[in-house]
């Protein structure tokens, strides 16, 4: 493959952990196009030329251009009822997209309207969506008004000597034995909870089967409750937090939505108080499924 390839630092936790700032981080909005803006305005470029931004179905109904990697159908039109509108390029008008590529074009709006300077951003992509804060333009057109005189100074990087390289790949692996070895000892106890919580609910099924829940040791749910919440406590450790919350924050949070509802719960006497007790447990059987991975 020619070319040069380039690995980018998003600002995460544990992208931090490697201490290697020198090189800086990139990493707004969702998609390369959005990264690439940001890019362009911490390089403080004069002019930034969006083109193949379309964010929406073409009139045919594909989502790509004719020839791409995974076809021109790789997404498809929504039904009816949920469809997503949005002005189209040029206005008069609207054209179907996504809730992604909707995502995509707020993030594009949203670094626009806050760029600390005064940069030109034109929108040659002759369709699809309207990027507001963009000057929309024919690509030809666009060509034609680069200053074409004189030859632009070059970009030159400097690259790391092969010592530096070496100092960095060090510290590198070094954090990366360290994630791992801390990964694995956390995975292991969330594991053993995770086992003890399955045990216990198939002991649950068993009773209930037999319609005898009244013979369910209560003390040994309180003890697993107590288990879980001790686990939960992770999420109050700095290192844990740096090191996997940027990973596992969309599944947790999703879960906790529902686990925060059954502690919301109102009681009234002890079987309800038990009935809570033993949702709690049950929504914690693939909590703990999950954050052992």
């Amino acid at each position: 493959q020619k070319g040069v390839k380039q690995f980018s630092f998003r600002p995460f936790g544990y992208t931090n952990l490697f201490d290697l700032h020198q090189y800086g981080y990139v990493g707004i909005g969702m998609s390369a196009a959005n990264m690439a803006y940001e890019l362009v305005v911490h390089s403080r470029f004069k002019r930034c030329v969006f083109i193949g931004q379309d964010l929406s179905f073409s009139q045919s109904g594909n989502s790509h251009a004719s020839g791409a990697i995974y076809g021109d159908k790789e997404i498809k039109p929504k039904k009816d009822k949920d469809k997503i509108f949005i002005e189209k390029y040029g206005g008069n008008g609207e054209v179907e997209t996504t809730l992604v590529w909707k995502l995509f074009l707020e993030f594009f709006e949203k670094d626009i309207f806050n760029t600390p300077y005064k940069l030109e951003v034109i929108n040659a992509t002759e369709g699809g969506a309207r990027i507001k804060g963009t000057k929309e333009m024919p690509f030809k057109e666009v060509c034609e008004k680069i200053d074409k005189s004189k030859p632009k100074p070059p970009i030159n990087l400097v690259y790391p000597t092969q010592s530096e390289q070496a100092k960095n790949l060090k510290i590198a692996r070094q954090k990366c034995e360290e994630i791992i070895k801390y990964a694995n000892e956390k995975k292991t106890q969330v594991e053993e909870a995770f086992l003890k919580v399955a045990e216990f609910l198939e002991e649950v099924e068993k009773l209930h089967e037999k319609n005898k829940l009244e013979e369910l040791d209560f003390n040994k749910l309180e003890h697993l409750s107590a288990e879980i919440d001790n686990i939960k406590e992770l999420f109050d450790d700095k290192r844990f937090n740096s090191y996997f919350m940027d990973a596992i924050q969309s599944y947790i949070f999703h879960q906790e939505l529902h686990i925060a509802e059954i502690v919301c719960k109102k009681t009234s006497n002890e079987d309800e108080l038990r009935a809570k007790q033993l949702e709690y447990i049950y929504a914690h059987k693939y909590w703990l499924f999950s954050l052992a991975g």
